[in-house]
């Protein structure tokens, strides 16, 4: 199976995010999805994933957060990676500070892949070795 947060690499849709407040940060990660596929600026996707992290945060723990969205407007699920490395307080607690921040678009007729890659992300992170490098990432 390969992952479509392999792709988002692939396709240099992983960024150091610039701001340290949550809703700046997931802006900029929605503009770097914005600017790879382009029908995505007209349908305001940074509003979606707003409402839903205000239905819940979607902080995983371990300093991952994972938010997404679903359209109609694409047929591919879209990820973008984003690091801070000072973290950004993501959920309602002081401690839930993410370092990776992995964006997620979805088709909404694709319940079944991305709940795939959803487990294959908590497979990941919880495997302490790649916890320990993902919090060691830098633009280098």
């Amino acid at each position: 199976m390969r992952l479509y947060l392999t792709k988002a690499i692939e396709e240099n849709r992983i960024i150091q995010l610039e701001y340290s407040d949550k809703y700046a940060a997931l802006e900029e990660l929605c503009g770097t999805i914005e600017s790879s596929c382009p029908p995505l600026k007209d349908i305001k996707i940074l509003e979606k994933v707003k409402q839903r992290e205000e239905q819940a945060p979607t902080f995983l723990g371990y300093g991952i957060a994972c938010p997404h969205a679903r359209t109609e407007n694409t047929d591919l699920i879209l990820c973008a990676i984003g690091w801070s490395p000072s973290g950004i307080i993501y959920g309602t607690k002081p401690d839930q500070i993410a370092y990776i921040i992995f964006l997620y678009i979805i088709p909404e007729k694709s319940h079944n892949e991305y709940l795939n890659e959803m487990a294959a992300i908590a497979k990941l992170i919880h495997n302490v070795h790649i916890r320990d490098e993902l919090k060691t990432i830098n633009s280098t």
